[in-house]
C-alpha cells in the first residue's frame, strides 16, 4: 500500500502564497484586477451591512445613531452614512398614527418614552485613576472580520456545497442566526418561528424560512450540543457577544455568535450556515484558525481562571470542530507582517 499523503499545507503557513496580485495605479489597471478589486469592496461592505444589521436589532426601546465627521471622506463606508441616506429620503418627520404609521423622530426623545430619573439612589462609586486617563494613541488597527482574516483560502472553498447563490447564502445566514437567537432566549419555539416569518417574509417564502427555522432548531434538540443550549448545563450563556481588547498596538474586536460560561469552563461558539459538502473534511475549520484564535484570547482574558474552548459549529450538515489556538504573539506577528505586504 501506498504511504499516506500529508494534509495540504494551508495558505496562512505555507512557505510560499499560493497566489499573489502586483497591481498599478488605478488608471492603469486591466479589467481582471479592477474586478478582483471590486469584488474585495463588496465583500467588506457586506461584512459591515451584516454588523449594522446585529446592531439594529440589538435595540430594546431606543437606537441612538452618532457619527463623527472627518477630514477624510468615508462616505457609504460607515454606519451612520448607511443609516443617515435612507432618513433623508425622508423629507418630513413622520407623526405616530392609529393605524400604526412607521414614525421617524430625530434629534428628540419619543414621547411614548419616559426619560430615565437623572437622580441616582445608588451611591457614586470611586473611578480608579487609569479610566480618568485618555486612551494611547492606537497605531493600526486589526479588524476581527471574517472579510479580513477568512479569505476563503483554497482549502475552504473546496469543500463548500457551491448549489446556491452567493446572496441566497448570505440571506440564509442571517435568517439561520436570527433562528438561533430566538430560540435560545425564549422557551416558546412557536412564538420564535412566527418571528421569523414576520421578519423575513419580505425577503424569502415561507417555506425556505420554515427550513431555515428547523434546521436551527435540530440544533438545539440533539443532545449532543446540551452543553451550549440547555440552560441547565450551563451558569450563564450570551448571544451576539462584542469582545474588543488591545495587544501592542492592535485593537482587536469581533462578535462571538454564542458564548457559554459552566463551572469550569467557557465555550467559544462560531456559527457556520454554509452547507458543506459529504465527504467536507475537518481541515475547513483551520481557515478559520486566526479568527476563533483571536476571540480565545481575548476571552482568556476575562476569565483566567476558567479553561477555554473555541469551536466551530457548521448547521448544515452537523458538525462540530475544535480549534486549536495560535499563540497570539505569534498570530499578531503573522497578521502585522500581512498587513505590511499589503501596504507595500
Amino acid at each position: 500500500a501506498e504511504p499516506e499523503q500529508p494534509p495540504p499545507t494551508p495558505v496562512a503557513e505555507a512557505e510560499k502564497p499560493a497566489s499573489f496580485l502586483l497591481a498599478l495605479k488605478k488608471d492603469d489597471q486591466d479589467l481582471m484586477v479592477k474586478q478582483i478589486f471590486t469584488e474585495q469592496t463588496h465583500d467588506i461592505q457586506r461584512e459591515q451591512a451584516n454588523l449594522l444589521y446585529v446592531a439594529l436589532t440589538r435595540a430594546k426601546q431606543l437606537l441612538y445613531v452618532t457619527g463623527n465627521k472627518g477630514k477624510r471622506d468615508l462616505s457609504g463606508l460607515k454606519w451612520y452614512d448607511m443609516i443617515r441616506s435612507q432618513l433623508e429620503q425622508h423629507s418630513e418627520i413622520v407623526e405616530s398614527k392609529e393605524d400604526g404609521t412607521l414614525v421617524i423622530q430625530r434629534h428628540q426623545m419619543p414621547e411614548n418614552v419616559t426619560a430615565p430619573d437623572s437622580r441616582s439612589t445608588e451611591p457614586s462609586a470611586d473611578i480608579p485613576l487609569q479610566m480618568t486617563k485618555p486612551f494611547s494613541k492606537i497605531i493600526t488597527e486589526l479588524d476581527l472580520t471574517p472579510s479580513s482574516l477568512n479569505q476563503q483560502e483554497p482549502l475552504a472553498i473546496d469543500q463548500w456545497d457551491k448549489t446556491e447563490s452567493d446572496n441566497n447564502a448570505q440571506l440564509r445566514g442571517i435568517i439561520i442566526h436570527k433562528s438561533l437567537q430566538l430560540l435560545t432566549e425564549s422557551n416558546d419555539f412557536e412564538e420564535s418561528r412566527q418571528t421569523i416569518q414576520s421578519l423575513f417574509q419580505k425577503d424569502s417564502s415561507r417555506e425556505d424560512l420554515d427550513q431555515c427555522w428547523q434546521e436551527a432548531k435540530s440544533l438545539l434538540e440533539n443532545k449532543q450540543y446540551d452543553y451550549l443550549f440547555d440552560n441547565t448545563a450551563y451558569e450563564k450563556a450570551f448571544n451576539e457577544v462584542p469582545v474588543q481588547y488591545c495587544h501592542r498596538h492592535f485593537r482587536i474586536h469581533g462578535i462571538i455568535d454564542r458564548l457559554v460560561v459552566s463551572k469550569d469552563t467557557v465555550y467559544i461558539v462560531d456559527y457556520k450556515t454554509a452547507k458543506l459538502r459529504k465527504d467536507a473534511s475537518n481541515g475547513l475549520s483551520r481557515s478559520y484558525d486566526s479568527q476563533m484564535s483571536l476571540y480565545y484570547h481575548g476571552i482568556r482574558k476575562m476569565w483566567p481562571d476558567k479553561s477555554v474552548v473555541a469551536q466551530i459549529l457548521h448547521t448544515y450538515p452537523q458538525q462540530i470542530t475544535i480549534i486549536e489556538p495560535v499563540e497570539l504573539e505569534l498570530l499578531v506577528s503573522r497578521l502585522d507582517s500581512k498587513k505590511q505586504h499589503t501596504s507595500n
